[in-house]
């Protein structure tokens, strides 16, 4: 990171020195932390009174960095024992309290992890640390700002503890360091850090079978159709598909836009062109390793239209979570056409239909599936009624079975990422190739549809 950088002057270190007690607390996520100590009485009414602790180094005590770190990671190890254990008043024993918003901010934070299933929870002081500049003016001569990553894992629904990384703000306060802010440089540090809905809103979670449900005050009335939509799709895919998953997701249903705003590598890079999407959580901030979970969040919109009994949105999503670990090489055609037929229990005609526009076009014929590169950015209908149309000719034509063994078989190398690398793999698995599949799929949209009118089916 171009404007991370060590701090080793000797001026600094006694800043750094004092700071690292307070950087210890900031570690939690954006703001596992609360702000408890100061003179803000406007808003003690939110947090709870707080006698001085010990402090654990102060700025004399401290003169190397390495004792700055293991101050720093001290300080850390009690606020993460803190929040594991719910001990609000340990939680936000180091933190400034002079900006009511922040106050507020961090309670809120701390209420929200209080609901989730967390099951492991803890931070590591890094060596580096971000230019002071990035403070506001009147921390910056105290300023430290070190990077923290958090490892946060929800029982039941991760695999493995999420990693993030934050930068959070501390400087010298009535002879302590303390926090005194985590978004100083959350414009600048890596996608994934400040985006959970419990860093941003205050939450309400609800628990079902095997659903994870994260609401807000603008969505909680909703949380027994949505969590039933959810479970019933679960166990639709659970029998439509040959594949042992762990059955679980977390399940974003927020009211405003501001969770789905943060998520990177929207399709299309509009919000409001999709109704729903999954989106995978990595095991460490370069996604490199392993995915330790594939989440699923709802547009604001769409969750008043959710069916409680067989949601498509919802049903099409858990296809994606159940399928994750299996996808890799497969084009975006079979991805999204498998989900589609999963979700319209094989395009029935009760989960899906086709515009008189969409048959026209199909009814001019097509010798290409959807590309991969461009399929969420024009013809969005197009390519999933395309995508959607071819898996259900293999399926109708050459059996479910062999519907899952096309699936599985182009996405079994790595290797074969591209559109072009797949042909071998059709020819092998249905004796034909792409082009005479987008045929025959084109075809069978205006055999389905309302308007067999458009040509002679029988030709």
């Amino acid at each position: 990171m171009s404007s991370c950088e060590r701090q080793h002057r000797d001026g600094i270190r006694r800043l750094l020195a004092g700071v690292a007690a307070a950087v210890a607390l900031t570690l939690g996520t954006s703001g596992c932390l609360l702000q408890v100590l100061g003179d803000g009485s406007d808003h003690s009414k939110v947090l709870p009174e707080v006698a001085w602790a010990p402090p654990v180094g102060m700025p004399d005590e401290v003169r190397t960095d390495v004792e700055l770190r293991q101050m720093a990671q001290a300080v850390l190890d009690r606020r993460a024992r803190a929040l594991r254990e719910g001990n609000l008043s340990d939680f936000a024993v180091d933190i400034d309290r002079s900006d009511p918003d922040f106050v507020a901010a961090q309670r809120r934070l701390f209420d929200n992890l209080q609901q989730l299933p967390v099951q492991v929870l803890d931070f590591e002081v890094e060596k580096d640390t971000w230019n002071t500049n990035y403070a506001e003016d009147k921390w910056e001569s105290t300023a430290l700002i070190p990077f923290v990553r958090e490892h946060l894992q929800l029982l039941g629904f991760d695999r493995y503890p999420v990693e993030t990384v934050f930068g959070v703000t501390f400087a010298e306060r009535g002879g302590r360091w303390r926090i005194v802010s985590d978004t100083d440089v959350s414009q600048m540090t890596a996608d994934g850090a400040q985006e959970t809905p419990w860093d941003l809103t205050a939450i309400e979670v609800v628990h079902g079978d095997g659903v994870l449900g994260i609401f807000d005050e603008g969505s909680i009335d909703s949380a027994e159709t949505v969590m039933s939509a959810a479970e019933h799709s679960i166990d639709i895919v659970s029998r439509a598909l040959p594949v042992k998953w762990d059955r679980s997701v977390v399940l974003y249903a927020l009211s405003d836009k501001t969770a789905l705003s943060r998520l990177g590598g929207i399709p299309g890079g509009d919000l409001d062109s999709l109704s729903g999407i999954s989106f995978p959580v990595y095991q460490d901030i370069e996604r490199s390793a392993r995915m330790a979970s594939v989440r699923v969040l709802v547009h604001p919109d769409y969750i008043s239209a959710i069916e409680p009994r067989h949601d498509v949105l919802l049903t099409h999503e858990m296809t994606h979570v159940a399928v994750a670990r299996k996808s890799g090489g497969a084009p975006i055609w079979m991805q999204e056409g498998l989900a589609e037929y999963v979700a319209t229990n094989g395009a029935d005609e009760k989960y899906w239909w086709v515009s008189r526009d969409l048959a026209e076009r199909a009814a001019e014929g097509s010798t290409e599936m959807p590309n991969s590169y461009k399929f969420n950015t024009v013809d969005q209908d197009w390519n999933y009624s395309m995508s959607l149309m071819a898996c259900d000719y293999i399926a109708d034509v050459y059996g479910v079975d062999t519907l899952w063994d096309v699936f599985t078989a182009l996405q079994r190398n790595d290797w074969a990422q591209t559109d072009e690398q797949q042909e071998e793999v059709l020819l092998k698995e249905i004796g034909i190739d792409s082009s005479e599949l987008a045929r025959r799929a084109a075809r069978r949209m205006v055999e389905t549809s309302a308007y067999v009118d458009l040509y002679d089916v029988s030709a």
